[in-house]
């Protein structure tokens, strides 16, 4: 009876998870577009097939690509099928930690349901709308928190057959690591989840010098990682930064890394939260985001409801939840600092949230279960429904930069038909908030080059502010500035800005934009030539992702014209 009734909860708890998730990210399947690089990986698939991603990727993560080589076959240019399929695996990812809390405190099923709800719509981290990113960081994570639960199933079984089966496949699931080092901090969580499933009143309790030689292979392979990725694969990005802790002294050293690791704690584990609690952003919420989130409340309270509390939910349990969360907290955060990358809980650095995402809601769920029942489901589903207009209200943000980028390429297409080869396209300050200059020059190359299936750049995009004084050394006429594959100058430019109303204006030597333009586009005028880089007789391609909709007419045309 027992069972069937932890079976009905456990379906619950996924249709829990499904709601939750629906209303927090829904709009952004059916809505979603290319944001960061997305637009990166996308393009390169629709213009050179799984080598263009391949290309893109290797630089950094030359072990990243097989989520692509499985998915972009089969979902070929269908953008909303990206986005559904990352949001699925955020419901996996999320349904694996509960699994994951319930096999290591099988009583502790409330506090299991706290933190999977609270990983799929953890405030920390706004970036959901990246679906092709992200579609590797939860896919990996995923293959993560499963060797975590065949470990612990491998550990309750030992002596059979299927153990030693779940064992090897657990084990083999480690070398996920080596697509993005995000989570490897996890691993040292091994040897404690495993002191927490046997001191729960096992009668055939194993001794501790045999849970060490279960670990030991788990152990070799997180030793191994750290040797290939510190001496071997030795990547531009992420980097190593530790070597460069300690250059104003030992004792200087160790306390600014202590400190560090203090303030990314908190940020990562409390102050995170309050994320959900902006109000700016939640009244902007509309009135389906805010119906949304009270039905994602409802049915989480309805699962409470029909819950009856266990005689078995030790009170000390519940502080070991809270200590694993600590503690994962702690080693999640290992490879952000071994990088010295910055952790913000604002964009685009709050994607380093991720190392602590999976601590801070084992650490959230913790702390929640330890309040008396009513107090914490009320706080739990409070909690719950502020994260869900937060990001559902992150989605409308990334919704209006899509539609943003979406007129500003239409404006484009609409009046210039084509580039001369090599011109350098410049800007700054363009008002978008998710894309950078490289994720603008994926626009323009598969737009302006339909032969582009050689992977090779014949316009770039630049953004003046980042580039000046480094790639782009002054604003004269006559530099030569090579990136990549990508060989130009500044004599053949094109320089564009965006003003208030949203249309673009093609800045020229002679003519003066009627209004100002933000940033340094009005100090890089002199060296835009539209008229000698604008080829009128070209033809370019529209995909259909940027194509406007029937029947919508566009809300301003270029200004400035094709000769400037």
């Amino acid at each position: 009876m027992a069972q069937e009734s932890d079976r009905k909860f456990n379906w619950a708890v996924f249709g829990a998870l499904l709601a939750v998730g629906a209303a927090a990210y829904g709009r952004l399947v059916w809505n979603g577009g290319l944001f960061g690089d997305d637009t990166n990986i996308y393009f390169a698939y629709q213009q050179t097939g799984m080598d263009g991603v391949r290309e893109f990727l290797s630089w950094s993560r030359p072990f990243s690509t097989w989520p692509y080589a499985l998915s972009m076959p089969l979902l070929g240019g269908k953008l909303h099928a990206y986005h559904l399929l990352t949001f699925l695996l955020r419901i996996v990812c999320g349904w694996l930690m509960y699994s994951l809390v319930i096999r290591v405190f099988p009583k502790q099923g409330t506090a299991a349901l706290y933190a999977a709800v609270l990983f799929l719509v953890y405030p920390g981290f706004s970036q959901q709308a990246h679906a092709l990113h992200y579609l590797l960081h939860f896919s990996i994570l995923a293959l993560v928190l499963l060797s975590f639960i065949l470990m612990v199933r491998a550990f309750k079984g030992w002596g059979e057959i299927r153990a030693w089966m779940l064992y090897g496949f657990s084990i083999l699931l480690c070398l996920a690591h080596v697509s993005v080092e995000y989570f490897v901090g996890l691993e040292l969580l091994r040897l404690l989840i495993l002191h927490l499933v046997r001191v729960q009143g096992r009668d055939d309790v194993r001794p501790y010098p045999r849970i060490m030689w279960f670990c030991l292979p788990y152990a070799g392979l997180l030793i191994a990682y750290a040797i290939w990725r510190v001496f071997i694969f030795r990547p531009a990005y992420p980097p190593l930064g530790l070597t460069t802790l300690f250059s104003d002294g030992v004792w200087n050293g160790l306390a600014g890394f202590a400190k560090r690791v203090l303030l990314d704690m908190v940020k990562a584990g409390a102050l995170a939260w309050g994320n959900a609690f902006d109000l700016g952003l939640l009244k902007s919420a509309d009135i389906v985001e805010v119906i949304s989130a009270l039905a994602a409340g409802v049915a989480l309270l309805l699962v409470l409801c029909n819950r009856k509390p266990n005689a078995g939910e030790d009170y000390r349990l519940r502080i070991n939840i809270t200590l694993l969360g600590l503690t994962a907290l702690v080693a999640g955060g290992i490879p952000l600092w071994a990088s010295q990358l910055p952790l913000k809980l604002t964009f685009p650095w709050d994607r380093t949230s991720l190392c602590f995402i999976t601590g801070a809601c084992l650490l959230m769920a913790g702390l929640l279960s330890l309040l008396p029942r009513r107090v914490s489901a009320l706080l739990f589903i409070l909690l719950t429904i502020s994260c869900v207009l937060f990001q559902s209200a992150a989605a409308l943000d990334y919704e209006a930069d899509w539609a943003q980028v979406r007129s500003i390429i239409g404006q484009f297409t609409e009046d210039i038909p084509g580039f001369t080869t090599e011109t350098l396209i410049l800007y700054d300050d363009l008002p978008l908030t998710y894309y950078s200059a490289n994720n603008l020059n994926a626009f323009f190359n598969h737009i302006y080059d339909q032969d582009h299936d050689d992977g090779i750049d014949r316009v770039k995009v630049l953004q003046i502010s980042e580039r000046l004084g480094n790639l782009l050394p002054a604003l004269e006429k006559g530099i030569v500035v090579t990136h990549g594959d990508f060989s130009g100058t500044t004599s053949s430019a094109l320089v564009f800005g965006v003003n208030e109303p949203g249309c673009v204006v093609i800045l020229g030597a002679e003519k003066e934009p009627e209004a100002e333009l933000p940033g340094l586009s009005n100090d890089a005028r002199h060296l835009s030539v539209p008229g000698e880089v604008v080829d009128n007789l070209a033809e370019h391609m529209l995909h259909e992702i940027l194509s406007p909709e029937e029947g919508v007419e566009p809300v301003c045309r270029i200004q400035g014209g094709n000769d400037g």
